[in-house]
């Protein structure tokens, strides 16, 4: 997979691959590079394609950058890639974007995808309609975002976010038979009282974050409500308790999104969607 080359050389090459999918062979394939569209982790770029049959197409591609592989390994995040060449993604439509290549790798951490372009199409995050407060807006012109964007209000984003998630966390409720076979899914052994270890690794990595956040945010006032809960919770978060609460409980299990936050959702205004 990904070596220590110039990374647009590894994705330009992987994209080659996929000609046949877009129904005629890739010409020429340029990348230019996508600085902070990645999150926390990932770098990403967007593809500018030639077809052998002279029409241009653009993709965006998405993979971890190298010094994200140790907790990308430990946290199973390639698995990803499994769950966009599942059947799964093209059963939930149009709440996941069309990915066109993915490759991942458990054993390295690795994992690449290359997805359809929704900026092509008006999209812009839904985070943006949120404000200044969260760090993914900060030095942006909301005002100018949001009104070419049609206006749309912080509580109507909601709304529209909140169906999206009730429409993709409805589709698999409580089958828990699934599991069988889905067992790569985040969870899925510890829903079978199986690896603990990696449930206590989940746990102590948002203990860190919170401290380190803390830390590093010093000019930040914190709501002390806030403060409060968050160090009760991660407190009192123990293997035993998960077991007896979520897994031997009555609380209903179902697929559900794993960083729900709105600047992971995109909104097309001229689709309303």
């Amino acid at each position: 997979m990904q070596g220590t080359e110039e990374p647009f050389k590894w994705v330009i090459s992987e994209c080659l691959k996929i000609g046949d999918k877009l129904g005629s062979p890739i010409k020429t394939c340029t990348a230019e590079s996508m600085i902070g569209a990645g999150g926390l982790a990932s770098l990403m770029c967007r593809l500018n394609l030639l077809l052998e049959d002279g029409s241009t197409r653009t993709l965006v591609a998405k993979w971890l950058a190298p010094d994200h592989l140790v907790n990308s390994k430990n946290l199973g995040q390639p698995r990803e890639c499994v769950f966009y060449s599942h059947p799964i993604a093209s059963e939930l439509g149009s709440a996941v974007p069309r990915v066109w290549h993915s490759v991942g790798s458990m054993d390295t951490g690795e994992k690449l995808l290359i997805m359809e372009d929704l900026s092509s199409e008006g999209a812009v995050q839904a985070g943006y309609f949120y404000g200044p407060g969260t760090p993914h807006n900060h030095g942006r012109d909301l005002a100018s975002i949001v009104a070419a964007n049609g206006g749309v209000s912080a509580v109507e984003m909601t709304r529209k976010a909140f169906s999206i998630a009730a429409k993709l966390h409805s589709a698999y409720w409580d089958q828990l038979d699934l599991l069988k076979t889905w067992n790569w899914l985040r969870g899925a052994q510890w829903i079978n009282h199986q690896d603990q270890k990696s449930w206590e690794s989940s746990q102590s990595l948002v203990k860190n974050m919170w401290t380190q956040g803390r830390l590093l945010r010093k000019g930040i006032t914190w709501d002390p409500l806030l403060v409060s809960c968050m160090d009760s919770s991660i407190a009192k978060a123990n293997w035993a308790d998960f077991q007896k609460e979520y897994v031997d409980g009555k609380i209903a299990r179902t697929l559900v999104h794993g960083d729900f936050h709105p600047a992971n959702f995109m909104f097309i205004h001229k689709q309303d969607r």
